[in-house]
């Protein structure tokens, strides 16, 4: 890495909609994942917790309500990211899952239609790289076995995200509610 390449945090959160065994991943229209599927979210603000930046965004990208204090937290993630011009900046994300709300999703400037998969059928290759990794794993694990730990997810990507420097590392932590 060169000495003058920049390196800054940035807080992000991710919300995916679980119902009924199945997860809803629409495509991202544009930004960091365009063209893939995830779940609903974005940056924490100023003054923002976790949770409020989370059920924000939902109501921003899925014209739906989700309730703070429900969502669920799943995994952790801190993602690295090289620039094309050798500087760096880490995403640290809290990734909920959502099993209730009020309205239906929709389809939004930011995102696609709603899709909806069950957790044997996600469309794998049509995630983020580090996201196939640890999403089919931390869907079994935290929701369908109901475990009490959850993943810490460590991702290191190349320019533009296209693709991974290094392996993905999963580190499983005792769940603590943020």
């Amino acid at each position: 890495m060169r000495d003058n390449a920049e390196k800054t945090l940035r807080r992000a959160v991710v919300v995916f909609l679980i119902k009924n065994g199945k997860i809803c991943l629409p495509k991202k229209k544009f930004k960091i994942g365009a063209g893939k599927r995830n779940g609903y979210g974005g940056g924490v603000g100023d003054g923002e917790s976790w949770r409020e930046a989370a059920a924000r965004e939902v109501a921003e990208e899925a014209r739906i309500k989700v309730w703070p204090h429900e969502l669920k937290k799943i995994a952790h993630l801190l993602c690295h990211n090289t620039t094309k011009n050798g500087g760096e900046f880490t995403y640290d994300v809290a990734v909920f899952a959502a099993e209730s709300w009020l309205g239906e999703p929709r389809e939004t400037k930011e995102m696609g239609k709603p899709e909806w998969f069950s957790f044997d059928m996600i469309p794998i290759k049509e995630l983020m790289l580090d996201d196939r990794d640890w999403l089919p794993l931390t869907l079994k694990e935290v929701i369908q076995n109901r475990s009490k730990k959850i993943p810490l997810v460590k991702s290191w990507y190349g320019p533009k995200q296209h693709i991974l420097l290094r392996p993905t590392q999963m580190i499983w932590l005792k769940r603590t509610e943020e």
